[in-house]
């Protein structure tokens, strides 16, 4: 049944293409700022081609068409997180190519500050960096399914979306400030190292906590979802 919900819920995103194209072509936003910025940035934007689906289906009223068919209202809430599960892993791939991409632009051009910042990782600093980014990917779930399906589409899409972008925005913003202070410049490393140190501590710790975030979603999507009126 997932798998149908899934593909009816692909064939209705053919109609936003146009929409879904905009967003893959912001990824080159991050290249002029960090390469560490690529995988995150990614991220979002696999959480927000997330949210194309509730745009289809109030477009063209596939909830009533949903609720007509032999499903219960769990199903289709079962099929937007797996959906959002594949997307994040397309994020995660996507970003980590990108971001390769990024650090051998700056490698082989004599322009130093086409980035302003390399990074690199090994196997277990990467595993740590993809529980963080799959942390960031539960935070903007919960600000955003919940209230997508609790309002739809147009009435939820600002807060669900623009809020994140917001808090986001912010972060990045008070990343620079803080981490720019010579005192800070090096914690970012420093913590790299030590999740590459205690590896099941620190990225298996976040992974958890990131996976708590998302059954909390699920919780209070299906919660609301089952109150909805058509």
């Amino acid at each position: 049944m997932i798998r149908k919900l899934l593909m009816l819920d692909w064939r209705a995103m053919k109609g936003m293409k146009k929409y879904i194209l905009l967003s893959q072509t912001m990824i080159v936003f991050p290249f002029v700022f960090s390469s560490i910025l690529i995988i995150p940035f990614c991220v979002f934007l696999s959480m927000t081609i997330a949210t194309y689906p509730f745009g289809a289906e109030e477009k063209g009223g596939l909830n009533n068409l949903f609720l007509t068919m032999p499903i219960k209202r769990r199903d289709i809430v079962n099929s937007r997180f797996v959906l959002s599960g594949l997307l994040l892993v397309y994020g995660l791939i996507i970003g980590r190519l990108l971001f390769n991409l990024a650090n051998f632009i700056s490698e082989t051009t004599e322009s130093r500050n086409f980035f302003t910042s390399r990074w690199y990782f090994g196997v277990s600093g990467n595993i740590a960096f993809f529980a963080v980014n799959y942390l960031l990917f539960a935070i903007v779930n919960l600000f955003m399914y919940p209230v997508l399906f609790k309002l739809g589409y147009q009435k939820g899409k600002t807060p669900g979306l623009i809020l994140p972008a917001a808090l986001f925005g912010l972060l990045y913003m008070a990343f620079i400030i803080v981490f720019s202070a010579p005192r800070f410049a090096a914690l970012p490393t420093r913590f790299i190292s030590f999740a590459s140190q205690n590896l099941l501590l620190v990225g298996g710790g976040i992974a958890l906590f990131a996976t708590a975030i998302m059954v909390l979603s699920y919780a209070l999507s299906l919660r609301v979802f089952n109150r909805r009126e058509f």
